[in-house]
């Protein structure tokens, strides 16, 4: 089993703009293979562009010349066609895909934190990962392939976000049981522009963060290539982090544990009861 995903960050500021996502899809070589040749095959249908990225499109639709990439040059109405185009890709694949998303705002995690917390780490790409990470655990459970099934994680290569993800990865490694940790095969890194999965999940985060904000240019209303393919998609796992119940977590956890000589063990029990809270219980169903 492999999961692409990719990141979908707001500013550090309040309310729901401030909303971080990281999201992708999971699902076995041989159906990766089958949707990149499709994924290939419209890119390079003429109007032909090298790789996709959301917020190149985006930006061709805003005017924003500058930053419109791969799309510089298309009219609009092309540009729409070959967008309407992938995600009828990930639409005809949605029975044999899983949607993995973990969404946290930059207020959950600076006021649901402490500063010690907070310093140890760093951005709310740690968090989001291990939702991930969990998700990813309940679809293989949800597929009646088994929990601890061994997955690949791959991301998008960005500079500085890479060493982050990669601390958390290694962090969780050395200091988690191996039953938490079973299901976390090997992680990589991956250039977007060549790798045509992470082109998917960042069509998709995109579209998660999108309509948790839900701005008043699309009514407040889920665009229409979100609803698209959350319908197309069998299996779904979303996680939203929320402040009260990460700060209940952290007292909790220091409670226990301020006796504690080894910093790192502290830490690594509480990351323990965030992978915990992450799963869900019987009767829980995702949001």
């Amino acid at each position: 089993m492999k999961f692409y995903g990719d990141d979908s960050f707001g500013r550090n500021g309040p309310g729901a703009d401030g909303c971080c996502t990281v999201a992708g899809y999971e699902t076995d070589c041989e159906i990766w293979k089958e949707l990149t040749k499709d994924w290939r095959a419209v890119l390079d249908t003429p109007p032909k562009i090298n790789y996709f990225r959301m917020r190149e499109y985006e930006s061709r639709l805003a005017d924003k010349d500058e930053d419109s990439g791969q799309f510089l040059g298309l009219s609009k109405t092309d540009a729409t066609a070959k967008f309407n185009a992938l995600v009828s890709v990930l639409e005809n694949f949605g029975s044999q895909i899983a949607w993995v998303d973990s969404i946290i705002t930059w207020d959950t995690f600076n006021y649901g934190l402490s500063s010690e917390l907070r310093d140890f780490y760093k951005s709310p790409h740690y968090l989001c990962i291990f939702g991930i990470i969990e998700g990813c655990r309940e679809i293989c459970r949800r597929l009646d392939i088994g929990e601890d099934v061994p997955v690949d994680f791959i991301f998008d290569q960005q500079p500085g976000i890479d060493i982050l993800i990669h601390q958390a990865w290694s962090f969780a490694k050395q200091y988690l049981p191996e039953e938490d940790t079973h299901i976390m095969k090997k992680i990589g890194f991956e250039d977007d522009k060549v790798t045509a999965p992470l082109q998917c999940s960042d069509l998709l985060a995109w579209h998660v963060r999108r309509n948790y904000i839900r701005p008043p240019e699309d009514h407040r209303r889920p665009r229409p290539a979100y609803k698209l393919l959350r319908r197309s998609v069998r299996v779904k796992m979303s996680s939203v982090w929320r402040e009260e119940g990460l700060k209940q977590m952290a007292k909790e956890a220091s409670d226990r544990l301020m006796e504690l000589p080894d910093h790192k063990i502290w830490m690594a029990y509480l990351l323990r009861q965030i992978l915990m809270c992450q799963r869900p219980t019987k009767g829980k169903t995702s949001r």
